[in-house]
């Protein structure tokens, strides 16, 4: 049985990915412990573009609360959860995001769903 090079423990063939060294438990950890990082980056230049607070109401009690929004939705190219799930923290995605950042604003949660509802203007 060979031996996981992550978590040293010896599993059954099965347990790996096709010439993988880790077993498929520590790829799966490893793998999401890289979105994670990857999303916190994106988070951070968001938040240094577009402010840490909702341009509406002004709240900035929880980061995770706020969103971005789309002005034009029609010249919409990408979503920005999609992208930042997906996408590598590199120059050239960079200037792909800064594209959409400049036609967007930063809001609370509350403020979107209004705006979606046709119950608040921007």
């Amino acid at each position: 049985m060979p031996e996981c090079k992550d978590c040293g423990e010896d599993k059954p063939e099965k347990e790996f990915y096709a010439r993988d060294t880790s077993c498929k438990v520590c790829r799966t950890e490893i793998t999401n412990e890289k979105r994670r990082e990857r999303k916190q980056q994106w988070r951070e230049y968001i938040n240094a573009a577009k402010g840490n607070k909702c341009v509406l109401c002004g709240y900035d009690r929880h980061e995770e609360c706020l969103e971005l929004h789309h002005l034009h939705p029609h010249r919409k190219t990408l979503s920005f959860s999609k992208f930042v799930n997906d996408k590598a923290f590199t120059d050239e995605n960079k200037v792909i995001l800064n594209e959409e950042l400049r036609e967007s604003i930063r809001i609370c949660r509350n403020c979107h769903a209004e705006i979606h509802a046709k119950d608040r203007e921007v």
